[in-house]
């Protein structure tokens, strides 16, 4: 072996440091019913495979079968219950395909018949990689959120964005009011607006400003 291979072998078995992020989706469900949570992928390197667990608590959803769904045609993705309340997700592709940034696959579970909110989804013991099977160092996780909706599940649904603006549909509204928020990390939440519940459906649209980052947004009932 020369110098410089000697040299290039050991570097190429160090942890690669990049801005990646997994975060876990903050979504509302009611008492006993089933919800889909997603877990969303950002990265500035090409991410071809990940393993993660996630922990559900204080309260215990029975997370459904198929336990994950919603995979890219690309990968391959298999969830495991193994402790009440904590699943071991791995998604990989058998040609090294790098997953697309967003939403990567999504988790299926049934909420108890009672449970106090908010329920923390904190994801733990995360494994990522590249294509050429570098560690991904310093990977963010970010925890998500299930909250209570005693009537059924608020969805956020046809969003679009343009003429300097975004829109969607609201459906599921119950009581008096509900409430919009938004984040561009899935970490901190701001509240943009609180709106009176006229139907059980609502169209909500506000303006992007110019330069603004990338925003998520959820809506819940108070």
């Amino acid at each position: 072996m020369n110098r410089f291979a000697a040299i290039l072998a050991p570097l190429l078995s160090l942890p690669l440091q990049a801005a990646t992020q997994l975060a876990a989706g903050s979504v509302t469900a009611a008492p006993g019913a089933q919800v889909t949570i997603p877990i969303v992928l950002q990265s500035d390197v090409p991410v071809a495979a990940f393993q993660l667990e996630i922990l559900a608590a204080p309260a215990t959803p029975a997370f459904a079968s198929p336990l994950v769904t919603g995979a890219p045609a690309s990968h391959l993705a298999d969830g495991q219950v193994i402790a009440p309340g904590l699943v071991r997700v791995v998604s990989y592709s058998l040609f090294n395909t790098p997953l697309p940034n967003g939403t990567v696959l999504s988790l299926s579970a049934t909420m108890p018949s009672t449970f106090s909110e908010p329920v923390t989804l904190s994801l733990t013991n995360a494994i990522l990689s590249t294509a050429a099977g570098l560690p991904i160092a310093g990977v963010v996780l970010v925890p998500g959120s299930i909250r209570t909706s005693a009537s059924g599940t608020v969805r956020i649904g046809s969003v679009t964005a343009a003429n300097g603006s975004v829109r969607f549909e609201i459906s599921g509204l119950s009581g008096p009011s509900f409430i919009v928020e938004s984040s561009s990390n899935l970490s901190i939440w701001t509240t943009i607006a609180t709106q009176p519940v006229s139907g059980a459906t609502a169209i909500f649209s506000r303006p992007i400003g110019a330069g603004e980052p990338r925003q998520f947004y959820r809506v819940r009932l108070p």
